[in-house]
Formats: C-alpha cells, structure tokens, sequence
C-alpha cells in the first residue's frame, strides 16, 4: 500500500505505511528498508540514516539503503561518512 501511495505522489500517506508495516517484521531487510525511505520522505534524516545503516549491516550490497543515504547526504561527506564506517 505504502508502494502505491508513493507512485500516486501521496508521500507523506506512503512513509506512514512504510513506518507502520515495519512493526510486523522487525527484522526483515525489506521493510527495515521501507522504513528508512519512509523517514527521509518525512524529512526526518537521523531516523532515516539509522534504518538504512541497519539494513546495511544486513546486507551491505543493499542498493535501495545506498541510495537514500546519499539522498540524505550534504555532498561534503566522504562514502565512510555517509555509510557510517
């Protein structure tokens, strides 16, 4: 539902879903990730980088995590800076 609601332009309504549905699978990747990108779309980047390092911890390959963190970076950090290494 967050999914759609994001390809409707409804962005606050899909970060809602995306931080809701993470209570119903802790640990998964994908709504560790979901959750992240439902953060950075409220603006809330220290939530936002948390999640998404989490789920880097998870799987450092994660493509999607990567890029909200440089969606959230200043252009002054470094890569270590922004993946928090």
């Amino acid at each position: 539902m967050g999914a759609a609601h994001l390809a409707l332009n409804h962005e606050e309504e899909a970060a809602k879903l995306f931080l809701e549905a993470l209570q119903y699978n802790l640990e998964d990747e994908k709504a560790l990730c979901n959750c992240a990108l439902g953060y950075f779309l409220l603006g809330q980047e220290s939530e936002a980088r948390y999640y998404a390092q989490k789920v880097l911890s998870k799987n450092p390959v994660n493509t999607n995590a990567y890029v909200i963190l440089i969606g959230i970076s200043t252009g002054e950090e470094t890569l270590e800076d922004v993946i928090g290494k």
